[in-house]
């Protein structure tokens, strides 16, 4: 992505909600949105690198869908500077897709994310610490209650003894109604992790 892009694409991070990473109108008073003060996860934190506008749409298609990986280049070292910015954590690990998903895509694109924003952060990337405990039907078409009851127990942490106690960054690049990073931060919750922050490239 050129200069121009980027700024084009560039948020004011401050009007975030600091747990689902969504927009707040106008000058918010809280750094949560009602909501996600309400919400259930207390320790569940989202922030994305830009707003699920053109072109962020087509360059995600082509990054998860046609092969176009040298986006990562791009976008893993700018989430590294995300987890170097305040979010202070121990380790990087991208949402997993399926084995079978990501034979038939021939990657992750999470998890070149994730390896380039450990670099960046200086951070290690463990890639096999959270798994598919089961295949999913695709999201896309799905409603954000029909998200929670579809991913519902889809992950499982597999190397608990490298959660226990420590802070966790996953990475993932597109955050929608956030289903899928509630779902994998339940699960590393469950295996120990002390806290877990999401960071992801856009925000539907």
């Amino acid at each position: 992505m050129c200069p121009a892009c980027l700024a084009a694409l560039a948020d004011d991070g401050a009007r975030f909600c600091l747990r689902c990473g969504g927009a707040q109108e106008g000058r918010p008073r809280h750094l949560l949105q009602a909501a996600c003060a309400r919400a259930a996860h207390e320790d569940f934190r989202a922030r994305c690198l830009f707003w699920m506008r053109a072109p962020m749409p087509a360059l995600i298609h082509q990054f998860k869908y046609r092969g176009v990986t040298r986006l990562a280049e791009t976008w893993g070292p700018a989430l590294g500077q995300l987890l170097t910015g305040g979010l202070a954590v121990d380790l990087v690990l991208p949402v997993p897709l399926h084995p079978a998903a990501e034979a038939r895509r021939g990657y992750n694109q999470a998890a070149l994310l994730a390896r380039l924003a450990a670099r960046e952060a200086g951070l290690p990337c463990i890639e096999d610490a959270l798994a598919r405990a089961r295949r999913t039907p695709t999201q896309t078409r799905l409603d954000p209650l029909e998200r929670r009851r579809n991913l519902a127990g889809a992950f499982e942490a597999r190397r608990p003894e490298l959660l226990r106690g420590r802070r966790v960054a996953l990475v993932d690049d597109v955050v929608t109604t956030g289903a899928t990073l509630s779902a994998a931060v339940e699960a590393l919750k469950s295996a120990g992790a002390e806290k877990v922050r999401c960071v992801g490239v856009a925000r539907a």
